[in-house]
C-alpha cells in the first residue's frame, strides 16, 4: 500500500511482486499520518481529524469513514490492529482510543503527551508517547504499569517514543525515539 501526497491523499494497493496496481481510492483532504493492515484485504488510515477503513474487493477499494460519536474528533497520530480485530488509535493528548466497528468507542488516559506507537503483545497492549514512557495495558485496556521511562536513559534529552516493536521470543522491546 502507498499513500500519495495529492490533494485527496490517494491510497493505492499494489501487487509489488507482479508490479501491478490492484486498486486505488481517495482517503481524505486532511493529512494521513499512519496506515495499518488488518488482514490481506482490509486496512485503515488515520490522520488529522480522520479515520478511514478500507476493504479491497477485486479491483475495488471501498472506504468507510470512522465516526467520532462518543469521543471528540481529534487528530489521530497512530493506529494498530491488536489480536486481529481490536482497532486502537493514539491522539496528540496521549489518549488511547478503542473502536467498535467504525465508531470510536472509548478514550483511555495513559500518557501526558502525543501517543505515537501502539503494539499488541502477548500480555496486552504496549503504548509509547512523547512523554518518553512505555505503558503496558491489559487486553481489556486497563492501564497496568509504566514499563520504562526513557528520559531516565537519555541524559535529560527528551526521548519521545516514535515507534516500537516487540520480540516475542526474547521479550525485548525495540524503541525508536525523536531524540538521541
Amino acid at each position: 500500500m502507498s499513500i500519495g501526497e495529492d490533494d485527496q491523499h490517494t491510497v493505492a494497493v499494489h501487487d509489488w511482486v507482479n508490479k501491478k496496481l490492484l486498486a486505488s481510492a481517495k482517503t481524505d483532504p486532511a493529512k494521513v499520518f499512519a496506515a495499518e493492515w488488518k488482514n490481506e484485504t482490509e486496512f485503515a488510515t488515520v490522520g488529522l481529524k480522520h479515520v478511514k477503513f478500507f476493504a479491497l474487493k477485486g479491483a475495488n477499494l471501498n472506504g468507510t469513514k470512522g465516526l467520532f460519536k462518543s469521543v471528540p474528533a481529534t487528530a489521530i497520530c497512530c493506529c494498530h490492529y491488536a489480536y486481529g480485530d481490536k482497532f486502537l488509535t493514539g491522539t496528540p493528548t496521549g489518549m488511547l482510543i478503542s473502536w467498535t466497528g467504525n465508531s470510536a468507542a472509548k478514550e483511555h488516559k495513559g500518557h501526558t503527551d502525543a501517543l505515537w506507537a501502539i503494539k499488541g503483545i502477548p500480555d496486552g497492549i504496549l503504548t509509547g508517547a512523547n512523554d518518553g514512557k512505555l505503558i503496558l495495558w491489559d487486553k481489556a485496556l486497563t492501564k497496568q504499569k509504566v514499563v520504562a521511562s526513557l528520559d531516565s536513559f537519555s541524559g535529560g534529552i527528551p526521548a519521545g517514543v516514535r515507534s516500537m516493536d516487540f520480540d516475542e521470543k526474547t521479550g525485548n522491546i525495540l524503541v525508536g525515539t525523536r531524540g538521541s
